[in-house]
Formats: C-alpha cells, structure tokens, sequence
C-alpha cells in the first residue's frame, strides 16, 4: 500500500480516481514533486511543460530499486539521470549542482535517518562528473538558522569513483578522507 502512494503508475492503477486514497496518493507525488523542481528550477526547464515525465520514470525507478526518499534522494535522482540514455545528455553541471546542493541542504535540516549523521556538524558530497568539485555543507551552531553551502574545489586525487559524501570528523576542517556511499 504504501509503495502506492510514491510510485505514479501503481497509484494510477490502485485506487480510483474520486477516492479519498487517490488523494492522498495524489499529494504525496505533488510533495515529491516540490522537494524535487523547487530546489532544482533548472531541472524542471528540461522537461516542459510540468517535469511529470522525468519525476514519474524517476519515482518508477526510485521503488523499483527500494531508494530511500531521504536526504539522498537528489543524489539519486543524479546518478538516474547520468545513467539515463536520453537524460544524460540534457543535464549540464550547473544542474548537478543543483541537485547536490539540495540534498545537502536536506542533509542540513537533519532529514537523516542515521542518528550518527544529525549529530554531525558538516558534510561534503562528491559527484565524479564534476571533476575535482564537491558540495560542503556546515550546520549552523544556533538552531533554527540556515546551514551554509559551499563549493569545494581542487579536492585532491584520492576520490572516490562514484556518488559519496563524507563527514568531517572536525568542525571547519574539510579532511575528506573517508569517503561513504550513498545509502540507499
């Protein structure tokens, strides 16, 4: 049931269409489909005239491999998009960006479901693509402000082959050393 209300095409064929579960259904996709193109405008200029396409091949993707819809899920959303045949060519690195940088503002607001993760200060996310450039992100010290939200350059030569992020064990030192995959 609950893959129902994430996934378009299940929800489009479970529950029809003037019931309370549709609704519902209906609302969580929309919540999905904000947490997505608000944070990525450019995202959503790739596939007019509503993003519907892309979020529901990407949705269909997301439950058919059990991806979290947490922090991680633009990360996940990039590395479908960069194996993708047709969106893989479209998507520039100022969108890559974009979608590394939401999630780690998601990350900021503590959207984590590892304790051991919220109790961290700052985070890095590298996406090979982008050559030596990676996303950091540090919590601020005062609750209800805003996290701040960087590029990282020049990240050196030791860096992982795929999607990763990292946690630095010291606040304000970015010893990216230990290099985690993404969860799913």
């Amino acid at each position: 049931m609950y893959r129902s209300y994430l996934n378009p095409a299940i929800a489009r064929k479970s529950f029809p269409k003037n019931t309370n579960e549709y609704a519902l259904a209906s609302l969580s996709i929309r919540r999905l489909w904000h947490t997505i193109y608000d944070h990525c405008p450019k995202l959503l200029e790739l596939c007019p005239p509503d993003g519907k396409k892309l979020l529901d091949e990407f949705l269909q993707y997301a439950d058919d491999n059990s991806l979290s819809m947490n922090w991680t899920m633009h990360l996940h959303l990039l590395s479908w998009l960069n194996q993708h045949k047709i969106w893989r060519e479209k998507i520039d690195n100022s969108i890559k960006e974009e979608l590394m940088i939401a999630s780690a503002l998601r990350w900021g607001r503590g959207n984590s479901d590892d304790v051991n993760e919220i109790k961290k200060h700052s985070m890095a996310i590298y996406v090979p693509c982008l050559e030596g450039k990676a996303v950091g992100i540090k919590r601020s010290d005062i609750p209800l402000n805003n996290s701040s939200v960087f590029i990282l350059k020049s990240m050196g030569d030791n860096l992982p082959k795929h999607i990763s992020y990292c946690l630095p064990e010291l606040i304000n030192q970015w010893n990216l050393d230990n290099w985690n995959s993404i969860p799913k």
